[in-house]
């Protein structure tokens, strides 16, 4: 599942791109089947897919995924995830008005 590229001038390129992100937006489906992989992934982009906040937008509710017992901070930070499943328009505007803040 890891994320492809084509050779090293593109993996820079795209692992540059990923770390600038303050924040991963996605879907409820994507979330679910992402969120059990990146945590023990090894990767180039493991490190930046688990230290980026993330949000997961949804219409069908979702109550995120609870950390287990023996928690890394890479399964934290997915168990971190902020649900929106309101006004998602409405939610996204205000996560663009707050694009340019630094993430802690």
């Amino acid at each position: 599942m890891g994320l492809q590229t084509g050779d090293e001038e593109s993996l820079a390129w795209s692992l540059a791109a990923v770390r600038e992100a303050g924040l991963i937006i996605m879907g409820r489906k994507t979330f679910e089947l992402t969120a059990p992989y990146w945590p023990t992934a090894t990767g180039p982009f493991a490190a930046p897919m688990n230290e980026i906040p993330k949000a997961v937008f949804t219409k069908k509710g979702f109550a995120g995924i609870l950390p287990g017992a023996e928690q890394s901070p890479a399964v934290a930070s997915w168990a971190a995830a902020r649900i929106f499943d309101g006004d998602l328009a409405g939610e996204i505007r205000k996560l663009q008005s707050r694009a340019g803040e630094k993430r802690s």
